[in-house]
């Protein structure tokens, strides 16, 4: 994956497949379902409703606009300096709160970030992720 930076020359975009609305600067994970996202960044089992994200390239940002709400309590980004668990830097939230519309801080270090979530919400969920000048990252496959 690659990204476009203000002024670049565009390529064609090849979108994320979702029931959402479709552009290229949204970032609309797939799930793998009956897993969950701990505070620790680890995953563990979980009902059939619960699903979590593969790792999702961050390709520099510094935000992460969250629009809409991708599901219940529990509900978690975790955030890694590579795409392995091992690498889990933290997580947002620590404790077990729904997460709605908000602007989220990318940690130092991270370039990947993986989202559990409550499916049955998953349809209206998309990332927007900013750089260090606050421009959209175009996202491409």
């Amino acid at each position: 994956m690659g990204y476009y930076k203000k002024g670049d020359t565009p390529e064609p975009i090849v979108y994320y497949p979702s029931t959402a609305d479709q552009s290229p600067s949204k970032v609309i994970p797939s799930l793998t379902m009956s897993a969950m996202i701990n505070a620790s960044g680890t995953t563990s089992a979980a009902t059939a409703l619960w699903g979590v994200s593969s790792y999702v390239d961050l390709m520099g940002a510094k935000k992460i606009l969250y629009n809409g709400r991708f599901g219940n309590q529990g509900s978690r980004i975790a955030f890694y300096s590579n795409n392995g668990a091992a690498a889990f830097l933290s997580a947002y939230p620590q404790i077990d709160i729904v997460i709605t519309n908000q602007e989220i801080t990318v940690p130092d270090g991270a370039l990947y970030a993986r989202f559990s979530c409550y499916d049955p919400q998953s349809n209206n969920f998309y990332l927007l992720l900013k750089d260090e000048n606050g421009d959209i990252i175009r996202y491409k496959m």
